[in-house]
């Protein structure tokens, strides 16, 4: 701690390579807004990007920018109820841009400049956040908050605030919350990186150790206490664009924060134990068709002023009364019986296979992973351990931990007001009646104990006689290994210590998309979703779950343009599990008719949030309007009711089963362990033949020679929603073009810092303005959108500024300075990618039909240090030219009924 009460923290780090990241936290946020300055701590927050000392106004993308720091990526800030962080990584650790990141952070602390007409403008700027962030979703948080704790401070201390109280902040109001709360005894200054620890101290010390706090310092606002008499309560929500779900809670005070830190630990662990069994329990609900039960779940909420213990539920067929009975039965058994020794033991080996691949993990964390670790733990009032520490702590916390007394930790915490139960659904019943369902479920008869169930023992013991290698080739071209296994499987494999122990695996197989054709398209990506869910042929979904608890392993199904892929994230010591489920799912996939009970509410779901939502319905109506019958646009509703596991079987099975494999392992574990799992199992699995699985009818997005005029759809989502594409045609890209697409790619970060200058801050009609190219290899063809989410009176000047800032970079209008400042963020992040197993597994995959992935990664950086600014303006000059196609969606209730088109 400083003389001047300032917190820090410096950790020497090396992971990224010669990278720093800094935090600023502040220890306050809405809950100490008085009435009339409700989001001022946001608001403050905002203003930290509107002008400094040493940064003026609309230069702080100009100045982080050659460092190689993106607005949004690596400069960024948040607020919530009780702290404001700002968030600052450098990929550079020279001593230049740490002074300019500290000079930043210390203008942050004690030098903004609250300038009127800048806060005018950033109103529109929160205004439009607000916008963009309301929903379905946000409309049931809020009434089921402002239910469920309807005298609480936090519940009425939204950090957005108020469109009042934000439309009425002036920069003088604004310097007052800032002048009080801003102040170094209320600080938390962290830096994380590859630097000596002196070096960061001193230069922590030199940037803030002169910061001193004005006036007096404030008074925080009481944390009254909490009221718990409250009884059985009940609030139904009308919501049409969600899925149905009942939730129900209790509530309580929460924790003294004077506790002392064992005893915090060891009520949190048991905690978690209690909610990790329950979990268990409830995910067994969506396999038992009586249940009426989707998906369900448990969840805490902890603000301090009261702590919330949920149960939620989401609903088959919105039969929300059976789902509603489903809770209360599982609740009751559970706070009847408490959990099995089997069940406690589980769960503490569970939690403790997570502390040993975080102890593993520990020597590869990123700086700004634990730069916001440290700040959070010190906002919050905790210590931060080490990962080690954490584990050592942890089996302190469950020493003489039984069923009893995970039992009690139920008791303590589903305690107090309640239950709260809330309930949204399309057409919902009075209160009162969910209420009476609530109680009617409570008087039923009594229930069975749980009782344990076995285990299922892995049923695949052998995939065949263990599989030999043909062939093992080095590859210089990304250095890694190729292997053909003589039953024609192909194995690329790259050792890394990227991160410790981390692993990513891919299996390729079959055409992708060329294997689908033009009918399957609009159902695939929802079959693709729900395959995990079929299971095997020999195990449920639950089944594997149960079995392999303690692992890391997955099995989600993408669908490529040329193949289809079974993906998954492990390490080390999963890797073994992870290569059995891929066998099996390879050689033995389910597609169980138990998925048929899950897809309509699946499907349900997925419409009711289409329709509400701006950037879906203007993508579906640009889909339109270049081809009317296109298979990429949402299919009627009726088409996904009818899909079954068989037609998914149907879609996916022969590939999956017959079509050779190609599978790629990256990641911190030796060869001869890959090489020993895989020859026991995907190298074991009989010889597959190659045949052309590709169909004529397979469908790839082509514009028309003559764009749609202006396309206008709605949306039934918040009347001040509304959102505006503006659309280029591009080119099928190729390797040959490779670096004209990458000129445009820079062309599209300039247009987007464009908008960020026109859009956002000077006209405060936006949030973030998105600008992006999508340009996959012989494929679909490329395009250029503009993306900008604005009310809707406010689209038709927000597309006037897209067209002419893109004018403007097609009649040249860039210079060296935009360059390098969209460039070397780019090239920044790059760097960072490259040492990541997710870049290197992506660019392997398929790397034995075709190393142009791989060319793609390696040529990166040469590329694009060789473009010039003439490149970019013959780009921009080709392709932005042209008028675009512009789409808007706006909310049925401002839609001009002449100009809708859906």
């Amino acid at each position: 701690m400083l003389a001047n009460g300032l917190r820090y923290a410096v950790m020497r780090n090396a992971t990224p390579k010669d990278g720093v990241s800094v935090r600023l936290g502040v220890d306050v946020g809405s809950y100490e807004e008085t009435d009339a300055e409700r989001g001022y701590a946001h608001f403050v927050e905002h203003m930290a990007f509107n002008g400094t000392r040493n940064v003026p106004e609309d230069q702080i993308e100009e100045l982080f920018a050659p460092m190689g720091v993106a607005f949004g990526r690596d400069l960024n800030a948040g607020t919530d109820w009780f702290a404001t962080s700002f968030q600052l990584d450098l990929p550079d650790s020279r001593a230049e841009p740490r002074a300019m990141a500290l000079r930043w952070l210390r203008d942050v602390a004690d030098g903004l400049d609250f300038n009127d007409a800048a806060v005018v403008r950033e109103r529109g700027v929160i205004r439009a956040e607000g916008d963009t962030r309301d929903g379905p979703g946000m409309r049931v948080w809020r009434a089921a908050s402002a239910f469920r704790g309807p005298n609480l401070r936090s519940t009425a201390r939204e950090p957005i605030g108020t469109p009042e109280s934000v439309a009425a902040a002036t920069g003088v109001r604004l310097r007052g919350f800032y002048d009080r709360w801003y102040r170094p005894e209320n600080a938390v200054v962290v830096m994380v990186g590859d630097l000596p620890l002196e070096t960061m101290e001193a230069e922590v010390k030199a940037a803030f150790e002169s910061w001193k706090g004005k006036g007096p310092a404030p008074v925080r606002a009481p944390i009254p206490p909490f009221a718990s008499k409250r009884g059985v309560d009940a609030l139904a929500i009308s919501e049409t664009h969600l899925p149905t779900a009942v939730s129900v809670c209790r509530m309580r005070a929460s924790d003294p924060q004077d506790m002392d830190e064992m005893a915090r630990l060891r009520r949190q662990t048991s905690s978690d134990l209690w909610r990790s069994i329950l979990d268990k329990r409830l995910l067994t609900l969506r396999q038992r068709p009586e249940t009426a039960v989707a998906g369900a779940a448990s969840g805490v909420d902890d603000r301090r002023d009261a702590w919330a213990a949920c149960v939620e539920a989401t609903a088959v067929g919105d039969d929300w009364k059976t789902a509603l009975g489903s809770l209360e039965t599982e609740l009751r058994r559970f706070a009847a019986d408490g959990p099995t020794e089997r069940e406690v033991e589980s769960a503490i080996e569970e939690i403790r296979s997570r502390h040993r691949g975080s102890v593993s993990e520990a020597p590869t964390r990123s700086s700004y992973g634990l730069a916001g670790d440290i700040l959070g733990a010190e906002l919050d009032g905790d210590t931060f351990v080490t990962p080690r520490e954490a584990m050592r702590v942890f089996n302190l916390a469950v020493e003489g931990v039984t069923p009893e007394t995970i039992k009690a930790a139920f008791d303590r915490d589903w305690s107090g007001a309640g239950p709260l139960v809330t309930l949204n659904t399309p057409e919902a019943p009075a209160s009162t009646a969910l209420a009476d369902a609530w109680r009617a479920a409570e008087k039923a008869p009594a229930i069975s104990k749980y009782v344990d169930h076995d285990t299922a023992a892995w049923a695949y013991s052998t995939f065949g006689p263990t599989g030999k290698v043909a062939k093992r080739e080095p590859v210089a071209l990304g250095d890694y290994v190729r292997f053909r296994f003589q039953n024609g499987l192909v194995l690329n494999y790259k050792k890394t210590d990227f991160v410790k122990e981390g692993v990513q695996v891919r299996l390729s197989f079959g055409a992708g998309r060329h294997e689908l054709g033009r009918a399957n398209l609009p159902t695939a990506a929802l079959a693709s979703a729900v395959l995990p869910l079929g299971g095997l042929g020999r195990h449920s979904a639950d089944d594997l779950n149960a079995m392999f608890g303690n692992s890391s392993w997955g099995a989600e199904l993408g669908i490529g343009n040329d193949s289809f892929v079974l993906y998954a994230g492990t390490n080390r010591s999963s890797l073994e599990v992870q290569m059995n489920v891929l066998a099996a799912f390879a050689s033995d996939p389910g597609f169980r008719d138990t998925v048929d009970q899950m897809l309509p509410t699946a499907v349900e779901a997925t419409y009711r949030a289409y329709s509400a939502a701006p950037g879906t319905t203007a993508s579906d109506a640009m889909a339109r309007a270049i081809e009317p019958d296109s298979p990429s646009v949402m299919p009627d509703k009726a088409v996904l009711l009818r899909l079954r596991s068989t037609q998914i079987a149907e879609m996916f099975k022969p590939a999956l089963t017959q079509s050779p494999m190609e599978l790629t392992i990256v990641g911190d574990v030796p060869e001869s362990e890959v090489l020993r799992m895989v020859s026991a199992t995907l190298g074991a699995l009989p010889a597959r033949k190659a045949v052309d699985r590709s169909r004529p009818d397979a469908w790839f997005l082509r514009f028309p020679e003559t764009l749609p005029g202006p396309v206008r759809t709605v949306h039934d989502g918040p009347a001040d929603q509304g959102i505006a594409l503006v659309v280029w045609p591009l080119y099928v890209a190729s390797p040959a073009r490779r670096k004209e697409e990458y000129a445009l790619g820079v062309v599209a970060e300039i247009l987007a810092e464009q908008l960020r200058l026109r859009v956002r801050e000077r006209l405060g009609m936006t949030y973030a303005p998105e600008v992006s190219t999508a340009m996959p290899d012989n494929a679909d063809q490329g395009m250029l959108v503009a993306a900008v989410e604005a009310r809707p009176g406010d689209l038709d000047a927000v597309v006037a500024q897209v067209r002419e800032a893109a004018a403007a970079l097609a009649r040249g209008e860039i210079t060296a300075k935009q360059l390098e400042a969209a460039r070397t963020p780019m090239l920044a992040q790059m760097r960072t990618d490259l040492a990541s197993n997710e870049l290197w597994v992506a660019a392997l995959d398929g790397s034995a039909n075709s190393d142009e992935g791989v060319k793609e990664v390696l040529d990166y950086a040469a590329i694009m240090n060789s473009l010039t600014v003439d490149d970019l303006r013959a780009a921009a000059a080709t392709w932005l030219e042209r008028q675009p196609m512009v789409v808007t969606s706006v909310s049925a209730a401002a839609a001009k009924p002449t100009r809708v088109a859906r």
